[in-house]
């Protein structure tokens, strides 16, 4: 074999390089075909050929699963507060207690410590219970079930109706009709603008 001729020998034989396309005894193809069937010769499935718009509907697809599963995930470990808690409210008019303590005891004191006793047992385990309990005075408006009335705080306690004194009520307008009195004036408005 001499390098300078660009010449190959193989097996004995000479080989000489050229341009022309090997003939088919001695490609690759013709050399597997004649050593046997292999494994990379299994049948091959024919080739997809994927396009844009499959592209985007299976990038939709995925996007809709992964926005899924994240929102189930949060709302598993966060989850939203509907309603949120109040404690429930009653209302006591701590002047009709008193009444009817000053009723109950007849003017005993010891009578009057045990009386209020329980009244204040009671209230402490209403709110133990977690019922927020409201003087009347401060209350504006309540419900007639919000109300708790003495014999629900003492046992035996009667019922003491508040008595009705209307408040008074002082007269703004000195005894007048307060529509004709605003119209008087509205009269008297215009004229002296029309008198100007």
């Amino acid at each position: 074999m001499s390098g300078e001729t660009n010449e190959t020998e193989k097996d004995g034989e000479r080989i000489e390089p050229s341009l022309k396309p090997a003939p088919e005894s001695r490609t690759n193809a013709a050399l597997e075909k004649a050593a046997g069937p292999s494994a990379t010769d299994v049948p091959s499935e024919p080739k997809r050929t994927e396009t844009p718009v499959a592209g985007m509907i299976l990038t939709a697809v995925a996007s809709a699963c992964v926005s899924i599963a994240a929102t189930v995930t949060y709302f598993h470990f966060f989850p939203p507060r509907t309603n949120p808690e109040h404690p429930p409210v009653m209302v006591a008019d701590m002047l009709q207690v008193s009444q009817a303590v000053a009723e109950m005891s007849g003017g005993d004191m010891k009578e009057v410590d045990r009386l209020f006793e329980t009244g204040a047992e009671t209230m402490r385990r209403l709110r133990e219970a977690g019922v927020l309990v409201i003087d009347a005075k401060s209350v504006i408006s309540a419900p007639g079930t919000a109300l708790l009335r003495p014999s629900d705080l003492i046992p035996g306690a009667p019922d003491v109706a508040p008595k009705e004194n209307p408040p008074v009520i002082p007269d703004l307008f000195d005894g007048k009709n307060p529509t004709e009195t605003i119209e008087s004036l509205e009269r008297g408005e215009r004229i002296e603008r029309s008198a100007r």
